[in-house]
């Protein structure tokens, strides 16, 4: 097992109990867990993280975690387009769609 440091930002915090909102949590996982599962054993939708962060760099969900590593995730941005900052969706569904004909 390995220890990673998770905090979850704004609506994510949802999938915690009261007392880890919005706060630095430390999680156990099996070696070679990536990202992606970790956002699965969270309990949250992978669709609802629009950003995530790994030692402050941006990650896709296969990125494997190791020891010590610190996750940020983010919800969907709704008053600004991360397109060219996130890594896990080509396409940020914040973003305003235009209606068709």
């Amino acid at each position: 097992m390995i220890s990673v440091r998770v905090r979850l930002y704004e609506e994510l915090n949802r999938v915690l109990p009261l007392q880890e909102r919005k706060t630095t949590l430390s999680r156990s996982v099996p070696q070679g867990t990536t990202l992606g599962h970790l956002v699965d054993i969270l309990g949250l939708d992978r669709d609802d993280v629009d950003l995530a962060l790994i030692n402050s760099e941006t990650a896709s969900f296969a990125d494997k975690l190791a020891h010590g590593h610190r996750v940020s995730l983010y919800p969907v941005f709704e008053s600004f387009d991360i397109q060219k900052a996130t890594a896990l969706r080509s396409d940020s569904m914040g973003q305003a769609k235009t209606p068709g004909p």
